[in-house]
C-alpha cells in the first residue's frame, strides 16, 4: 500500500488533482477558526463550510449550513476586597499632602482586548511600592486578629471562671436561703444593737472628758502659767535691748512661759471640742438608730425577697452559666475565624503578586475584555481580564 501511494504522489496527474482540494480545505478551516475565537459575539449567526477531502476523483459536491456558536468566557479574579474594619475610608480627608497607599495600584497593562495569550504570560505590573504597603496593612491586621483572639481567649477564661463562681454561689445561695434569710434578719437586727453600743461608747467619753475639765489641778496649772506668762512678758518688754545678755535671757523666759500657758490652753480647748463632737455624733446615732427601728420591717420584707431571689437564682443558675459558656466561645470562634481569614488574606494576596509584583496568565484563550488600566487601583475583588479558551465554545 506504501509503495502504491508512493507511486501516485509522483504521478503528475495525482497531484493535479490533490492540491486543490487541499487549498480548499486550509481555506475553509482559517474562515472557521476566525468565526470561532476572533469575530466578537457570544451568539451570533456564523456560517460555517463543512468539507470532506476528496480521496479519488474529482470534488463535485460541496455541503453549506448554518448555525450558532456560544462562546464561554473565563475571567482572570482579583481575590481580595480589602475594607476597613472601621471605615476608615468612607471619609478621607482631600486636603492631606501624602496619601496614605491602601490598595494595589497598577503600573503597567501588558494585555487588550482581541489579543491571544498563554498560560504564564504577564498580564499586569503592580507598584512595588503599593504592594509592600498592602503586605504591611495585611500584616497589621493579622497582628490585630492575633491580639484580639488572644484578649478573647483570655476574656473567656476569666469569665467563664467568673460565671463558674456567679452559678456555685447562686445554687449554694438557693439551697441555703432559708439559713440566709434568717442571717440576713439577724444582721439587721444587729445594726441597731451596734448604734446603741456605739451611742453609749460615746457617752462615756464625753463624761470622761469631763470628769478632765472638773480636775481642779487643770486649771490651778492654767492659773500659774498665766501668771508666769504675765510676769514673763513685762519683764521682756521692760528690758533694755542694749543689753543683750539680759534681753535674750528674759526672752527665752518668755518664750517658755508662752508655750506652756499655750499648752495648756490647747489642752482644754481639745477636750471641749471633743466633748462637743461626741455629742454631735450621739445625736446622729440616735437619728439613725430611730430610723434603722423604723426600717426593721421594711428589712425583714426585703429579706424575704432576697430569699426569694436567692431560691430563683438557684434554679436558673445551671442555664445562666451555659448560655455564658456558649456566648464567651462564639466569641472566641469569631476571633478564629477573624485570624483565619487574615492569614489567608497575606497568602492569597502573596500568591496573587509573588516576588515581583507581576501577574501572569492563569489559562490561554483569546482577550475579549481588560477592565483595568494602569494606575487605577484593585479596590476589590473581582474580574480584571476576560478571555475565551479555545475549548470553551459550543
Amino acid at each position: 500500500m506504501r509503495k502504491e501511494w508512493k507511486a501516485k504522489l509522483k504521478s503528475r496527474k495525482f497531484l493535479l488533482r490533490f492540491l486543490p482540494a487541499a487549498a480548499l480545505f486550509l481555506l475553509l478551516s482559517a474562515a472557521a477558526v476566525y468565526t470561532v475565537f476572533v469575530k466578537p459575539g457570544l451568539s451570533e449567526d456564523i456560517t460555517v463550510y463543512k468539507e470532506e477531502t476528496v480521496q479519488r476523483g474529482d470534488l463535485v459536491l460541496g455541503i453549506m449550513e448554518s448555525g450558532s456558536i456560544t462562546l464561554e468566557e473565563t475571567s482572570f479574579e482579583y481575590p481580595l476586597t480589602l475594607a476597613s474594619s472601621d471605615e476608615e475610608d468612607e471619609e478621607e480627608d482631600d486636603e492631606e499632602e501624602e496619601e496614605t497607599i491602601k490598595y494595589p495600584e497598577l503600573a503597567e497593562v501588558y494585555v487588550a482586548a482581541g489579543q491571544r495569550i498563554e498560560k504564564g504570560d504577564a498580564l499586569f505590573r503592580l507598584t512595588q511600592e503599593s504592594v509592600k504597603a498592602v503586605k504591611r496593612r495585611l500584616d497589621s491586621r493579622y497582628a490585630e486578629a492575633e491580639i484580639a483572639l488572644s484578649e478573647a481567649e483570655t476574656d473567656y477564661r476569666i469569665q467563664l471562671l467568673d460565671a463558674e463562681k456567679t452559678r456555685d454561689t447562686s445554687l449554694l445561695l438557693g439551697k441555703r436561703a432559708q439559713s440566709s434569710l434568717q442571717a440576713a434578719a439577724s444582721v439587721t437586727r444587729e445594726s441597731v444593737n451596734i448604734l446603741s453600743a456605739d451611742i453609749k461608747v460615746l457617752e462615756e467619753e464625753i463624761a470622761w472628758r469631763e470628769e478632765q475639765l472638773e480636775k481642779e489641778e487643770l486649771w490651778e496649772s492654767l492659773e500659774e502659767a498665766q501668771t508666769k506668762y504675765t510676769a514673763a512678758l513685762n519683764l521682756y518688754e521692760s528690758t533694755d535691748v542694749h543689753n543683750a545678755t539680759a534681753y535674750a535671757a528674759n526672752y527665752t523666759a518668755w518664750k517658755t512661759a508662752k508655750d506652756s500657758l499655750e499648752s495648756i490652753q490647747e489642752r482644754i480647748e481639745t477636750l471641749q471640742k471633743a466633748i462637743e463632737d461626741d455629742k454631735e455624733s450621739i445625736a446622729e446615732k440616735e437619728a439613725e438608730l430611730v430610723e434603722a427601728q423604723a426600717l426593721l420591717e421594711a428589712k425583714d420584707l426585703e429579706n424575704q425577697s432576697s430569699y426569694d431571689g436567692a431560691v430563683l437564682d438557684g434554679e436558673l443558675a445551671e442555664e445562666i452559666y451555659r448560655y455564658t459558656e456558649a456566648s464567651l466561645k462564639e466569641a472566641v470562634s469569631a476571633a478564629e475565624a477573624d485570624k483565619e481569614e487574615a492569614k489567608e488574606q497575606i497568602n492569597e494576596f502573596a500568591a496573587f503578586t509573588g516576588d515581583d509584583g507581576m501577574i501572569y496568565a492563569d489559562g490561554s484563550g483569546l482577550v475579549t475584555g481588560v477592565f483595568y488600566s494602569a494606575g487605577d487601583r484593585l479596590e476589590e475583588a473581582g474580574a480584571m481580564i476576560s478571555y475565551v479558551k479555545e475549548d470553551a465554545f459550543t
